[in-house]
């Protein structure tokens, strides 16, 4: 027997999703408008079916090994020209276009010659990262995804009489695009990196008798990050002056001129990278850490 092999190339629809019905968990709604996700460079899936091993008296060997779940994630990194999908990882849970709906995501590729469609239905975002510094370019994002299902690839298109994402021709965002970047209480820094991690804790239920997860639930978001900045007086001593005295601040990101994230109530809480080495070849910078109440991109 002679197969093709495949490769990330013959992705035919890329990643894309729509929100499920709040009646309809795991179930790709009827004739969908699917929404692209972003440009996405890479996916990664885990499929695992734990198992518990039995053993009886009588054998040195295990007599079964039980299985009573499925447990599905992905992860999924990409570069970013829209805010929609960001806003179900970061914003709170306000109903459609937050974490409050649980998504029906897909994408197709050619395997052997045929298109194959993959599901991936009851999913939310676990975790959202977003990254930019001097020397990456892009900013990189990069997702964690909890689904109640990852379908077998299949050659039968869901789509009905609804539609696939149209691809777009926008370029990613960049650390050139906008024209203020960053603003620490209304006070614009010259920072060299950001990072930002928002996590959702999703609690994730089967009942008796279902492998699959039935119920689904964000509860405690958590957003916690870093930024570095030149270490001068000009950006040191105001953020050094609010991290001894616990300040809570508003600063926000500007992703380019049209999307901005905002963090509320953040409050600086370390100090680091600031140290001096007379074999360095570059000037000294510290980095801030910070947790929030906070975070909305729009």
């Amino acid at each position: 027997m002679s197969l093709e092999s495949t490769h990330a190339g013959q992705v035919i629809e890329q990643l894309e999703y729509v929100e499920e019905a709040a009646a309809s968990f795991r179930i790709m709604p009827t004739n969908p408008t699917m929404l692209k996700v972003a440009e996405v460079a890479k996916v990664v899936h885990t499929i695992d079916f734990p198992q518990k091993e039995f053993r009886r008296m009588g054998s040195e060997d295990a007599y079964k090994y039980l299985n009573t779940r499925e447990d599905y994630q992905s992860t999924i990194d990409f570069g970013v020209n829209a805010l929609t999908f960001l806003a179900y990882g970061i914003n709170a849970r306000a109903g459609a276009g937050t974490n409050d709906r649980s998504l029906a995501m897909a994408y197709s590729i050619e395997i052997d010659g045929v298109e194959n469609f993959i599901q991936m239905l009851g999913s939310r975002i676990e975790a959202m990262r977003l990254h930019l510094d001097s020397e990456s370019d892009e900013l990189q994002c990069s997702a964690d995804i909890v689904s109640a299902q990852i379908t077998d690839p299949s050659t039968s298109d869901f789509i009905g009489l609804g539609s696939h994402h149209t691809p777009g021709t926008t370029a990613p965002i960049t650390g050139a695009d906008p024209t203020t970047p960053f603003t620490w209480n209304a006070v614009e820094q010259d920072i060299l990196d950001f990072n930002l991690t928002v996590t959702r804790n999703i609690s994730n239920k089967r009942p008796i008798g279902d492998p699959l997860i039935k119920f689904q639930r964000p509860t405690m978001r958590k957003i916690a990050g870093d930024f570095t900045v030149e270490w001068n007086t000009d950006a040191s001593v105001s953020l050094e002056d609010d991290l001894r005295a616990q300040t809570l601040r508003t600063f926000v990101y500007n992703l380019n001129d049209t999307i901005a994230l905002t963090i509320t109530n953040a409050k600086l809480f370390n100090i680091s990278g600031r140290d001096p080495d007379a074999n360095a070849t570059e000037s000294i910078a510290m980095k801030l850490g910070f947790n929030a109440n906070s975070a909305t991109i729009a």
